[in-house]
């Protein structure tokens, strides 16, 4: 949340220059989190098997880096029932099913 002093925007540029900056900012500097995404279908059918999963459960592709800072992929099981579009897991899913993807190519 970005809290700021009163703006009187009919006699300042600033908010006009805010929004221009914001509509040209990347997903990153949006807040997006650029390491969750949709599984592929090859991906999700391979997870969805290796968990026993059925098709109703939705899925997430994670992106976490390793040591020497190469990315792993790990598909899990989304706590949501739809995956929001901003990509965000809650801090607190330690419930999360989990399947490496790295191990399925």
């Amino acid at each position: 949340m970005l809290v700021t002093e009163a703006i009187k925007y009919n006699e300042s540029h600033h908010l006009a220059e805010f929004f221009h900056h914001y509509s040209e900012a990347s997903p990153e500097m949006h807040g997006n989190d650029q390491s969750v995404m949709d599984p592929t279908l090859a991906e999700a059918v391979m997870a969805r098997q290796a968990l026993n999963l059925d098709n109703m459960v939705p899925l997430v592709k994670l992106t976490i880096p390793d040591t020497d800072g190469s990315p792993l992929y790990y598909i899990v099981a989304s706590p949501w029932p739809s995956i929001p579009h901003q990509g965000m897991l809650p801090v607190d899913s330690q419930d999360t099913t989990s399947h490496d993807a790295c191990q399925c190519s």
